[in-house]
C-alpha cells in the first residue's frame, strides 16, 4: 500500500473516530457553520455593493452608421506607415 493511500486510510479511521464523539462533532457543526456564515456574509456584500453601485452594465447604443468615406482603410495606414518609416531611416543615413 502506497503512503498517500495509507495516509488516506488513516485520516478516514481519524475522522469516523472523532465523528463518535459529541464535542469532536460540535466542533465540525461549528466549523461548517462559520465557513456558510462566511459565505452568506460575502454574497451579502456583493448585493449590497452591486445595489449601491447602481445598474447592472448593459449594452450601449448603436453606433451611428458609417458612410465610405468615414472609415480609414487599414491598408492604407499600412501602406502609409510602412513606406514613410524606411524613407525616415533612409534620409537619417544619408544625413549622416
Amino acid at each position: 500500500m502506497s503512503s498517500t493511500a495509507r495516509a488516506l486510510s488513516d485520516r478516514l479511521a481519524r475522522m469516523q473516530e472523532r465523528l463518535r464523539d459529541p464535542e469532536w462533532r460540535r466542533y465540525g457543526y461549528l466549523l461548517y457553520f462559520g465557513k456558510a456564515l462566511g459565505l452568506a456574509c460575502l454574497f451579502g456584500m456583493i448585493f449590497l455593493l452591486s445595489s449601491l453601485l447602481g445598474d447592472p452594465a448593459g449594452a450601449a447604443d448603436a453606433p451611428p452608421v458609417l458612410t465610405g468615406n468615414d472609415v480609414v482603410n487599414p491598408l492604407n495606414t499600412v501602406w502609409t506607415f510602412g513606406g514613410r518609416l524606411p524613407g525616415v531611416r533612409h534620409q537619417v543615413a544619408h544625413d549622416a
